[in-house]
């Protein structure tokens, strides 16, 4: 099993200087060439920049996605859609992710990807929670309801107060 990630999990790393940690979290990380293109469009960092072809995977996929769906979602999104079903997917656009979730995929975001390493003690949870920050500080977007969980979430396991 594949765990292929979209753009904005790696362009929001890598603008708070974190994208080593993608590494720590997944291992190797595969994306479409249309997911690679939306990356490589803007700045990266030369941690970024060498990361590709070691670490990060780039793979053409085959298929279509249905054109019910093809409106509603960019490049990358659409490709990571045509990805094996049996992948794991890391995206954080609702539109994909309503599709991923009716097909039955395997799926988190970026935030659940940071919450997960946090339950697990991957990341302590200040950390986690400085992360979250850096990321919003850099202009991730993230739903005002699911900031404020995000951000008050207890850590199952942490005896961490507020």
């Amino acid at each position: 099993m594949r765990t292929w990630v979209d753009a904005s999990t790696i362009i929001g790393l890598d603008r708070i200087g974190k994208i080593g940690l993608l590494r720590k979290l997944i291992g190797k990380v595969h994306v479409t060439p249309q997911v690679a293109a939306e990356v490589r469009a803007g700045p990266m960092s030369t941690t970024l920049s060498a990361a590709f072809g070691t670490w990060i995977i780039i793979h053409p996929v085959q298929g279509r996605l249905q054109d019910l769906f093809a409106d509603a979602l960019g490049p990358g999104e659409s490709s990571l859609l045509r990805t094996p079903a049996a992948d794991r997917l890391v995206i954080d656009d609702l539109p994909a992710r309503r599709i991923a979730e009716a097909e039955g995929r395997d799926f988190v975001g970026l935030l659940g990807l940071l919450r997960d390493a946090a339950e697990c003690g991957t990341l302590s949870r200040g950390e986690y929670r400085s992360i979250v920050k850096r990321l919003l500080n850099r202009g991730f977007h993230i739903a005002g309801p699911l900031l404020v969980e995000m951000l008050r979430n207890r850590i199952p396991g942490s005896d961490e107060e507020e």
